[in-house]
């Protein structure tokens, strides 16, 4: 009787050591890429529009999204991912040669059987959206590396930071952009904010990471590495995947430290995490 308690007790305190390297008990915080992600086949409406962002927060209750910023001429933001407006548009242009006003009336086209019919939006009008509805969500804002326009890296992250606080953006949101000197300003002006830089885990990106003392890295979950994901852990920075598509990526992915996912596809992510 002694016996099969002790195996008992030892299964239990083993099962309770496994379940603490599962991700399910990592509390790894689900956002939306886009809004629902850019798996086109499936959304419903285009990423970057409110009606995707509302299915992402309010129907499918993800702890936030991820939205992509792009410079205007005159150096306003737009929500838009590509730095070309005929990917997915019936406008054409690079964001950076067109103003504010021209880029807002373009339409996201059809695509498949999903009827795309949103304007381009612009960062206020998401802001505004934001605080309206959904102020305890997270949101994470990507600037896209696309600064070919007439104002200085300094400039636009003093107007950042500025735009925020303007809209009284607190704790929730966080930034990501593949620079690096974008987000040291941006550090330099809110000490306080969230800042992560999108790249592979290659030595001397995280290195830069450490050393200019960001919070952490957004990464393909396929550019991922064992020994320098424990070194971002050890050095108390936030790990952000993306770019997992099916069930095989989930199982296949080092989840040691990871703090968010940021997916194309809800049904699958919460369905992994337990969260369904």
């Amino acid at each position: 009787m002694r016996i099969s308690i002790l195996i008992s007790a030892i299964i239990l305190i083993g099962g309770s050591a496994c379940n603490k390297t599962s991700p399910l008990q990592q509390n790894v915080l689900i956002y939306g890429h886009g809004g629902t992600g850019f798996d086109v086949l499936n959304s419903a409406y285009a990423p970057n529009t409110i009606p995707s962002c509302e299915l992402a927060l309010s129907l499918y209750d993800l702890d936030g999204v991820e939205i992509d910023l792009q410079y205007t001429k005159e150096g306003d933001l737009v929500l838009f991912h590509d730095d070309f407006l005929e990917k997915s548009t019936q406008c054409k242009g690079r964001i950076n040669d067109l103003s504010l006003d021209s880029i807002c009336q373009c339409i996201y086209r059809k695509q498949y059987t999903n009827s795309y019919k949103h304007n381009v939006l612009s960062f206020d009008s998401f802001l505004n959206h934001y605080v309206r509805h959904w102020p305890q969500k997270r949101i994470s804002l990507n600037i896209q590396g696309s600064f070919n326009i007439p104002y200085t890296i300094d400039t636009l992250a003093s107007r950042f930071v500025r735009k925020l606080k303007e809209y009284n953006i607190g704790e929730y949101a966080s930034i990501e952009c593949g620079s690096t000197y974008f987000l040291k300003k941006i550090k330099e002006y809110d000490s306080t904010r969230l800042c992560y830089a999108v790249g592979g885990q290659n030595e001397s990106f995280v290195n830069e990471i450490i050393t200019l003392n960001l919070d952490g890295i957004v990464c393909r979950f396929s550019e991922t590495d064992n020994d320098l994901q424990k070194m971002l852990v050890d050095s108390g920075k936030h790990i952000t995947l993306y770019d997992l598509k099916i069930k095989r990526d989930y199982k296949e992915t080092n989840w040691n430290g990871v703090h968010s996912m940021q997916t194309d596809n809800p049904v699958v992510s919460l369905k992994y995490f337990g969260r369904d």
